[in-house]
């Protein structure tokens, strides 16, 4: 009985150790342009993980996150992790072309999302618009972890011939400016699904306009907390994630200035190929020039005029998009949503609008860049219709 026991033992002790090793090594197969070292970082925590706690698929989730890579294939075996990437082309020189109810605006931008091999991103180019004209450039690392923060520094120039309407359109300011703008900012990942920034901006704006000549210098210091959930599923990449901004700063006439702002977005996959997205956005400010004030992108509207501008604006949404056609060139998908949006308008009113849209997306597999965009909107109360449609970058 003894022997037999003493066999059992160990048995049952070879089993448990074979289930329970750690993993010593993470293998990357198929890296060209991208630090090895890099990959590395991002996959630093399931290192000395028992090879039974880790499911291939969050490790995939990870690098899908980067969108750096069009494949990505992930084996356990016992004490190591063996990965298998088909890198996108994220460097090109890009034309781009958008039409939408404002007219045409065209470009073109430099642009590498994997700079040095670390997902660094370098944006340079130009717009170009009927009313406007602006350069710029910006170059960002990602944090990766707490020992690693990220940073981004963003500057451009424009001229505009600006107006700016309420919330029916009717104009109530006019003016060319000429705005030179900079921002720094460092970002701390304090957790994989929590990250802390604070960033500090300038902005310089001479304004002609039938009134008088005022030149506006802004200095404004902020902090923004963020947190995320990421979920590959095969055909999107299932985001959740919520961020809260506050910054105060102050300008050369001594006005003491506020802004506060936030956004969330909750992804539901209700099959693979469909998922649900509820997004809800806000904005307040005190005491900023009537040009800087926000508009209807700062919230992700798609119904407001494009011209309002207001201190205190929301915006919540509701998409359902669908994959009509998937092939290792590209994915295109079909979406309908519903949007309703509140403001305040110059006369201290409070105005609501809401109203459907739909449209068309393409998203590249193999280009680590937007493809094509077409979409309507319709804001029932104004009884408005706005199309927006792009090739190559949407800005």
């Amino acid at each position: 009985m003894k022997k037999y026991f003493c066999l059992f033992s160990l048995l049952f002790f070879s089993v448990f150790s074979a289930f329970s090793r750690q993993i010593e090594t993470i293998e990357i197969i198929g890296l060209k342009k991208t630090d090895e070292s890099y990959v590395q970082s991002l996959l630093k925590e399931y290192c000395g993980k028992e090879s039974s706690s880790v499911d291939a698929a969050d490790v995939e989730t990870v690098l899908q996150a980067e969108g750096i890579f069009s494949e990505v294939h992930v084996s356990v075996n016992e004490e190591k992790i063996s990965i298998e990437v088909k890198e996108k082309i994220t460097f090109l020189p890009l034309p781009f072309a958008s039409y939408s109810s404002d007219g045409f605006m065209g470009g073109f931008v430099l642009m590498n999302m994997n700079a040095f091999g670390r997902k660094n991103n370098i944006i340079a180019g130009g717009l170009v618009r009927r009313n406007m004209y602006t350069g710029m450039m910006m170059f960002s690392k990602p944090a990766v972890n707490i020992s690693k923060p990220g940073f981004s520094a963003f500057c451009s120039v424009s001229y505009r011939e600006n107006e700016v309407t309420d919330f029916y359109n009717d104009t109530v300011y006019e003016g060319d400016s000429f705005f030179v703008r900079g921002t720094l900012a460092v970002e701390e990942k304090l957790l994989p699904f929590l990250k802390l920034s604070l960033d500090a901006g300038y902005t310089l704006a001479n304004i002609w306009d039938a009134m008088e000549d005022p030149v506006v210098n802004l200095w404004l210091f902020g902090t923004k907390i963020s947190l995320s959930d990421v979920n590959w599923n095969g055909w999107y990449l299932i985001t959740n994630s919520f961020n809260a901004r506050a910054a105060l700063g102050f300008d050369a006439d001594g006005n003491y200035v506020q802004e506060y702002s936030a956004f969330g977005e909750l992804q539901v996959p209700f099959v693979p190929r469909v998922r649900g997205v509820l997004r809800a956005s806000g904005i307040m400010s005190w005491n900023k020039n009537i040009l800087l004030l926000n508009g209807r992108t700062d919230v992700g509207s798609t119904i407001l005029y494009s011209k309002f501008r207001s201190e205190r604006l929301a915006a919540s949404s509701f998409m359902l998009e669908t994959s009509v056609f998937r092939k290792k060139v590209a994915t295109v998908s079909v979406y309908g949503s519903y949007e309703c949006a509140v403001a305040r308008d110059f006369d201290e009113s409070t105005t609501f609008a809401h109203g459907p849209g739909t449209g068309l997306r393409v998203y590249l597999q193999q280009v680590a860049f937007p493809a094509l965009a077409l979409g309507v909107s319709y804001n029932v109360p104004e009884n408005l219709f706005q199309v927006a449609a792009s090739i190559g970058v949407a800005f």
